[in-house]
């Protein structure tokens, strides 16, 4: 749902209220939302495929998000992004 607001510059579009039915549709597979590293580790581990990502938000800074990936010899890299 979106409010029309007047400014200085014209008008603004913004969101006040989006039903989480709406969300779902535009939110990536790819991102899991936020999850701690061990629950990354284990949804990588029930794929086990070499390039296997997801991106995640990062419980120890909020705001922040981490990609978390599959690598091979089985090992699960996680990199920080942004600030």
């Amino acid at each position: 749902i979106l409010q029309e607001q007047v400014s200085d510059n014209g008008f603004e579009l913004y969101f006040r209220y989006v039903p989480s039915f709406a969300l779902e549709c535009y939110i990536p597979q790819w991102f899991h939302g936020r999850i701690d590293r061990d629950e990354a580790e284990r949804r990588l581990r029930k794929n086990m495929r070499d390039g296997t990502f997801l991106v995640k938000e990062r419980l120890s800074k909020l705001g922040t998000y981490a990609l978390s990936v599959w690598v091979p010899e089985g090992n699960i890299v996680h990199v920080p992004l942004g600030k």
